[in-house]
């Protein structure tokens, strides 16, 4: 799927997913030069920690313990008895010092380090990133990526690591291990439905919210309409839209779904829609009627991303008085047809 879409196509789609679109929009890049994802990404990733670097990494408080002829922070009794240090005249004691060893820059650390291990990465991308490094020689990273990610908590005095931890998590999923120790390759992330099927749904997500003013975007949980005559209901799970918008006379529920052929083919021999995915979409949309004002009349789309290969879906039908349409999002055109395409779906 990826080599029929613009490199720079693919950045802004996983800009607007992170809700990034103008941080990452205002790195200085020439998407042009990227032959491929994982470079494209790994050059992201390089220029976002520049702008990290000059801003300034992220520290805090870490514990030492030293051993000193003086008193300096706490002293630590119990090390100090075990050490003698009545006849060697020096005491062990904590002491609290700011240090860039921290999980944020662990992630970023483990991540370069991986990239240099990276049999897809250009020359000077990979020289490029030996020098960003350096800056990071203050912090060590012996454990693995998955245990770091498990550990990392942003907060207020941090969050601007969020784009940076973002690629990183995007190049931990796509990376694949050789059969050399220590040696990676890449996987084509848009060929992986799982990874993207969560990307697409963001993005659209996030891309409304943003670019539109005329509907609240949000997502509605509701339950299935079921009572329990036996067991419970704890074991039923939670119906979730992907995307809902809201003004003051018109609701709409937009389904993505992120597959490389959103069609099947019938014993006839004919392509058809999936049957889930509109059994899906008409499910909310009852769910919707028992709601007061448009709610009750709510319009469903299915969306799905088109490419060059694809069949172009562009269906409308009616269905208990709602309005059900059927599109697809040609990601192959510039971003400014994108752009106005995803605006015409909605009014």
């Amino acid at each position: 799927m990826s080599a029929t879409i613009p490199v720079r196509n693919i950045y802004y789609l996983f800009l607007y997913a992170w809700n990034k679109f103008q941080e990452g929009k205002s790195l200085e890049l020439n998407l042009e030069d990227s032959p491929d994802i994982p470079n494209l990404f790994s050059n992201i990733f390089v220029n976002s920690l520049k702008r990290l670097i000059k801003r300034g990494l992220y520290k805090n408080y870490k514990s030492e313990i030293n051993e000193l002829q003086y008193i300096k922070g706490k002293i630590n009794f119990p090390i100090s008895i075990r050490n003698n240090f009545e006849n060697r005249g020096k005491v062990f004691c904590e002491l609290d010092s700011l240090s860039i060893d921290s999980i944020p820059n662990k992630i970023i650390k483990k991540t370069l380090l991986e990239l240099l291990s990276n049999k897809n990465l250009k020359l000077k991308l990979k020289q490029n990133i030996k020098i960003i490094l350096k800056y990071f020689d203050e912090c060590n990273a012996p454990e693995t990526l998955n245990k770091y990610f498990s550990q990392l908590k942003l907060n207020n005095s941090n969050y601007y690591y969020k784009f940076p931890i973002n690629l990183c998590e995007l190049i931990y999923k796509i990376q694949l291990p050789t059969s050399q120790k220590g040696s990676f390759l890449f996987k084509d992330v848009l060929e992986d439905e799982i990874i993207m099927s969560d990307i697409f749904e963001t993005f659209v997500r996030n891309f409304y919210d943003i670019e539109q003013n005329k509907f609240k975007v949000s997502r509605d949980k509701f339950k299935w309409d079921l009572i329990a005559e036996s067991g419970t209901l704890d074991l039923i799970p939670m119906n979730i839209t992907d995307i809902t918008l809201r003004s003051s006379n018109k609701t709409i529920v937009i389904d993505t779904k992120y597959y490389k052929n959103p069609l099947t083919t019938s014993q006839y021999g004919k392509s058809q829609i999936r049957q889930d995915h509109l059994r899906q979409i008409t499910s909310y949309l009852m769910n919707f009627e028992n709601r007061d004002g448009p709610d009750s009349k709510a319009d469903g789309i299915l969306l799905y991303p088109e490419v060059k290969h694809q069949e172009k879906l562009h269906e409308t039908f009616q269905f208990r008085g709602h309005k059900v349409s059927i599109h697809s999002l040609n990601l192959n055109q510039d971003w400014q047809s994108i752009h106005n395409d995803l605006m015409d779906l909605i009014h």
